[in-house]
């Protein structure tokens, strides 16, 4: 074997070295997402459902998103969008069930 056709030892570790650092050329998978639909009975003295305020402090979790959809009377029909797995929105679902302004929360779909 000629010298021209041998890797030198540095080459192989340096090639080694940048398939390392810039990993697999496949793009990452994006991070599993979790909605749900909630039917959300409120305390009477909750002025305004649809109030962002009122649902950004319901959520109470920058990771998750409480969506007005309608609304009767003291119930709102809400969805609920966050960080995967399922069982992660079902952790926030029963976070949401302890707001002293909830009676009563149930996953519709």
């Amino acid at each position: 074997m000629n010298s021209s056709s041998r890797v030198s030892p540095f080459a192989g570790a340096l090639a080694g070295l940048m398939w390392v650092i810039g990993g697999s050329s496949a793009p990452a998978a994006p991070a599993p997402l979790c909605e749900m639909k909630l039917s959300v009975d409120l305390t009477p003295d909750v002025p305004n459902a649809q109030d962002p305020g009122f649902l950004s402090s319901l959520a109470n979790n920058p990771s998750y998103r409480l969506i007005w959809v309608r609304s009767t009377d003291m119930r709102v029909i809400l969805k609920l969008v966050g960080p995967g797995p399922r069982y992660r929105c079902e952790n926030e679902v029963k976070r949401i069930e302890r707001d002293g302004r909830v009676l009563r929360v149930r996953v519709i779909s």
